[in-house]
């Protein structure tokens, strides 16, 4: 479980082991890392980047650190919440880490306490590992790889420590320094974007144990990043458009608000790159949203700050931090950052999309990866996505969750019978893996099901009356933006919840279908079905079903289109509302049936069934059964005739198969409950 640099087997008396060892490499590589530059020389307000390393550098090419006009004195440059996804469980509170860098920056309090990795404290908080105000001004050649190819000779790799960097070139160190970063307001060109300072950022990964019986030889690996940094005061003024979403949604709380989407751009600045938007600070964004909405609202913008269900500023040169200062319980000073303050206030589900370079550890965060201005972004996310049932969403780009995190997705069933199974009606904006047609994970078992695509429908099945039937999807992955009917059996994470949770997921963007101001129903794939069904008065028809689903929520019409809901583990039919309702609602996340075609025929309720629409060799068990005995949590059938015994639970669902030669006796397992056998009902405790 740890990078150890030895391990130690011993046997007691004779013996043969057998084993297999996985060695784990050193990991000195970083993800990502806060650029805080501070006023009056250290002294005075923070303004904070984040930004994520690529090909050992950090921006990926020379940026210019925007601040504004009031900024104040020489600006000293800080490295802070250095992260690396593949630190292990003593970094951020990870506690579900299973990775095992211990990584650090050189310069670093902790990296200063000794100079042998032998005499750190292998349990020091990361809090001082993960923070420096100094840095390298050369590179370190770790080898002479530049110089092997052309001159010839023998490739050479170089160890790196402080007094080999820092050591007189003419003794064949480095001759390099490390020292504060630092712009002067007494020099115009430093503050004015006219001076170009390199910053060399060393970081360090060590093992946890060091056990090695020798301290001659160090087991640690070191990484360098390169920064160009350029500074300038300016002040940009932010202009927010307002993209009008759903006309309306039907959410859990009760609301059926617009809901809306904001793009962020700047009064334009003009630079090799071309015209483009500039930096906006998080206040500003939050003042002008401010005046957008509550009493302030302008013509075509939400009212209310929960209608808005994504902030686009990826066309920003970046968003500009200002933490604000607070005191722990340990007296110290601790900063806190403003970036969550974003989505406080927005939809349950809102988006936040980035500018490039910018990752925090926030859930629902995306951030560009494409450097270059007015070019189609590309997002990745900054930490999971965590999707809220009963409130509405909307994705405007795709984003990639990495591998390390997950989309997950929450359902709380509120049926009081529902315990460790139920059945649903789903739409994900994710894909999600199958394995045979389930997902499985840590929180239980989800199967994916599609209609029938013929003969989906049963006047009578096996004595329960109406049916609709549904079969597993053989697809290796769930659709995004299709809806599923869902078979859900959870693993004891708590009663009445069904989780979805893909790591590594793709969120796909929501499809214009979706915003239609009239119905917000929709499906990526066209999904029909048919099945013949007759009413009470002996009427038959043929219906045409589409499988829709909304991410909005939809207030379903009792008429046109006649449409089948999901509820009680069954569909009921909109036509067939009580006379005092016209509509019902759909929350967000589900999906319904709508009839395309026919259906003149006046049906209901439809029971939920999981299979084929198939009754051959079913027997009549009045006339073709022995006994039918209970016991605790079982049904025994003895058969006199060959046949299919079908066991069916209170609520419609096929609890059991029994197929039985004449004379045979089957016993089957069952939760305690009401049964129908083909039709006769037993109670079992």
């Amino acid at each position: 479980g740890y990078n150890n640099d030895a391990i130690k087997i011993g046997i007691k008396g004779t013996g043969l082991i057998n084993a297999e060892i996985t060695m784990q490499a050193l990991d000195p590589y970083i993800d990502r890392l806060d650029i805080v530059c501070q006023e009056n020389g250290g002294t005075g307000g923070r303004v904070t980047q984040t930004f994520n390393a690529t090909d050992f550098s950090v921006k990926g090419a020379p940026f210019t650190f925007y601040v504004p006009t009031t900024f104040q004195g020489n600006a000293k440059f800080t490295f802070e919440n250095l992260y690396s996804d593949y630190g292990d469980e003593t970094y951020y509170d990870n506690t579900s880490s299973t990775n095992h860098a211990r990584y650090f920056f050189v310069e670093s309090p902790y990296e200063k306490t000794a100079a042998n990795v032998y005499d750190r404290n292998n349990e020091a908080d990361y809090t001082t590992k993960n923070y420096t105000d100094q840095r390298g001004d050369r590179k370190f050649r770790f080898n002479n790889a530049n110089t092997v190819g052309s001159d010839g000779g023998y490739f050479e790799e170089y160890a790196f420590n402080k007094s080999i960097y820092t050591k007189s070139t003419t003794q064949g160190g480095t001759g390099g320094t490390f020292s504060t970063l630092t712009f002067s307001s007494s020099s115009p060109d430093e503050m004015t974007g006219n001076t170009e300072k390199t910053a060399y950022l060393f970081t360090c990964d060590e093992p946890r144990y060091n056990i090695a019986p020798t301290t001659a030889t160090q087991h640690v690996y070191y990484a360098f990043y390169e920064m160009k940094i350029k500074m300038t005061k300016m002040d940009y003024s932010p202009i927010l458009t307002c993209n009008k979403i759903y006309e309306s949604s039907f959410e859990g709380n009760g609301k059926t608000d617009s809901k809306w989407g904001l793009t962020l751009t700047t009064t334009s600045v003009t630079d090799d790159q071309g015209e483009h938007s500039g930096y906006l600070t998080v206040n500003q964004i939050l003042d002008k949203i401010d005046k957008r909405t509550g009493d302030n609202t302008v013509a075509g913008g939400p009212k209310y700050t929960d209608q808005i269900l994504y902030i686009d500023g990826s066309n920003l040169m970046s968003i500009v931090d200002q933490p604000t200062a607070s005191t722990n319980a340990d007296g110290d000073t601790e900063y806190i950052s403003q970036l969550p303050s974003l989505k406080q206030n927005l939809g349950q589900n809102a988006l936040i999309y980035l500018p490039y370079g910018s990752k925090p550890s926030l859930d629902n965060f995306a951030y560009n990866t494409i450097y270059q201005y007015q070019q189609t972004p590309i997002f990745r996310a900054a930490k999971d996505i965590v999707l809220t049932d009963k409130y509405a969403f909307y994705a405007p780009y795709d984003i990639q969750v990495g591998a390390e995190n997950s989309a997950k997705y929450t359902r709380q069933i509120t049926k009081s019978t529902y315990k460790d199974e139920a059945y649903a009606t789903v739409i994900m904006p994710f894909e999600i893996e199958l394995k045979n047609g389930k997902h499985v994970d840590d929180y239980g078992t989800l199967e994916f099901l599609q209609m029938n695509t013929n003969n989906a429908t049963a006047d009578d099945y096996n004595y329960i009356g109406k049916a609709v039937f549904f079969s597993t999807t053989d697809a290796e992955k769930v659709e995004a933006n299709t809806p599923y009917a869902l078979h859900a059996t959870q693993n004891g994470v708590e009663n009445g919840v069904f989780i979805v949770d893909q790591p590594g997921a793709r969120i796909v963007a929501t499809p214009d279908d979706a915003k239609s101001s009239s119905n917000s129903l929709f499906s990526a794939t066209t999904i029909t079905s048919t099945g013949n069904l007759t009413d009470k008065d002996g009427k038959a028809s043929q219906y045409t079903f589409s499988h829709k689903g909304s991410f909005s929520g939809y207030r379903i019409p009792k008429e046109s289109p006649k449409t089948f809901y999901f509820a009680n583990n069954g569909f009921y039919s909109s036509a067939e509302l009580n006379k005092n309702y016209s509509t019902v609602d759909l929350l967000p996340f589900r999906s319904v049936y709508q009839v395309l075609s026919g259906g003149s025929a006046k049906v209901g309720f439809l029971h939920f069934i999981e299979g084929e629409n198939n009754t051959t060799g079913i027997v009549d068990i009045e006339k073709n059964y022995s006994g039918i005995t209970t016991g605790d949590g079982t049904i025994t059938i003895t058969s006199n005739a060959a046949g299919t015994y079908r066991i069916f639970s209170a609520a419609g669902q096929n609890a059991n198969t029994v197929v039985l030669k004449a004379g045979e006796t089957r016993t089957v397992n069952v939760p305690a409950g009401v049964y129908l056998v083909n039709g006769v009902k037993v109670l079992v405790k």
